[in-house]
């Protein structure tokens, strides 16, 4: 028995650290614009079945595993940035990138522009492309003087939601990309959703500190009981050898 319980204990303390990651994942991405934050949900492991003498089904556990790291799409509030090329999303969508030839997903509209064939284009602030509504790269308009014009951009960005937002792979940099569970992109039209894209906003990362403060006190300790299990196990197990 003493060896289940060490190995139980084992797996609890890989499955909050793994649950600990996460949060410091989160609370490292409080000031990222669009980012949303993510949830460590557990699963109990296998039983097995205990060869006693008394009658009856004796099955013992084998401890918690982290099953995975859910997403929270939920709306994060707005900040008012008076700047032309910053845009926030209102409801569940996203832009559309292009980041080296993949096609990525975010709801960080803090854009930028890289001068392409002599062209004002749109980008991300690592240079991935901002695609319009019908998937092509955004070029700005310039007049004689060589200033450019951000009017009319707002209705010229692609905004795409999904089947399931939650099962949207996460990648680098506050974005996603579709996977079988999300579904196929689907074009935001005011027929099919409510969104809306707002200039001059960003939107806020969607990590709530206090929340993740009491993950971590709540990882933490069960952390140091799972610890405290393997130790126990193992003293005990150093008993049953000294006694033979």
């Amino acid at each position: 028995m003493s060896m289940i319980a060490f190995y139980t204990g084992g797996a609890g303390i890989r499955a909050y650290q793994e649950a600990m990651n996460v949060t410091a994942h989160n609370i490292a991405n409080v000031q990222t614009n669009g980012y949303k934050s993510q949830r460590a949900t557990f699963q109990e492991l296998l039983y097995s079945r205990i060869n006693t003498n008394v009658a009856g089904n004796h099955l013992v556990g084998h401890g918690v595993k982290m099953s995975s790291a859910d997403q929270i799409m939920t709306q994060a509030g707005l900040d008012q940035t008076y700047y032309s090329l910053d845009f926030a999303i209102t409801g569940d969508a996203f832009f559309q990138v292009d980041n080296n030839g993949q096609i990525e997903y975010t709801r960080n509209g803090a854009f930028d522009l890289s001068i392409e064939n002599g062209r004002p284009t749109l980008v991300t602030n690592d240079g991935a492309y901002v695609l319009d509504r019908a998937g092509n790269r955004i070029t700005l308009p310039v007049d004689d003087s060589g200033a450019f014009s951000t009017e009319g951009l707002t209705d010229r960005l692609g905004l795409y939601t999904f089947p399931n937002l939650w099962g949207l792979d996460p990648q680098n940099n506050a974005r996603w990309t579709q996977s079988a569970n999300s579904g196929d992109p689907i074009l935001v039209t005011p027929q099919n959703s409510d969104a809306e894209i707002k200039q001059g906003y960003l939107e806020f990362s969607g990590v709530d500190l206090s929340t993740q403060m009491v993950n971590i006190i709540q990882f933490q300790r069960a952390f140091q009981v799972n610890s405290r299990v393997v130790t126990t196990a193992d003293e005990m197990a150093n008993e049953l050898n000294n006694m033979r």
